[in-house]
């Protein structure tokens, strides 16, 4: 490699050498920055832990007749644990900006059970559930803010 008294210019090193320092710079301000609400969507009105109840209200006889909900949601991404009188499940979904429960399933006992739909308020929720075999409600209350 010729250096600079033959040529007269500098090796072409400096642009991958200034490339790599923008880009150590970069993760470290990254590093010290709250990500997750930027990688989620940003927050939204219904950010929280949230608690509550399933009731069955039509089905088959071994159709869970109730359970509980522990929910949280962040950037508006629903992400909650059921507990069956049998065994337990999960609940996940999307709550738009106008409250509305979208995509939501529901699980028991490992398996896709049903779909919900509901409306989230400010301090409440409420809505249905329905699978091939089971139906019913479901409603959750805001127990703090995130």
């Amino acid at each position: 490699m010729p250096n600079i008294s033959e040529t007269g210019v500098m090796p072409n090193i400096v642009t991958p050498l200034k490339r790599g320092a923008v880009a150590a710079l970069l993760l470290v301000a990254l590093a010290g920055c709250n990500t997750a609400n930027l990688l989620a969507g940003g927050s939204s009105a219904y950010d929280g832990i949230w608690a509550g109840r399933i009731l069955f209200t039509y089905g088959l006889e071994n159709c869970p007749k109730r359970g509980a909900i522990r929910a949280e949601i962040r950037g508006g991404n629903l992400d909650a644990e059921l507990r069956w009188q049998d065994g337990i499940g999960d609940m996940d979904g999307t709550i738009a900006e106008d409250g509305r429960l979208m995509g939501s399933d529901m699980s028991r006992k490992g398996f896709n059970f049903a779909e919900a739909e509901g409306r989230f308020e400010e301090r409440t929720a409420k809505g249905t559930y329905e699978g091939k075999k089971c139906r019913g409600t479901w409603e959750l209350q805001k127990v703090r803010n995130l």
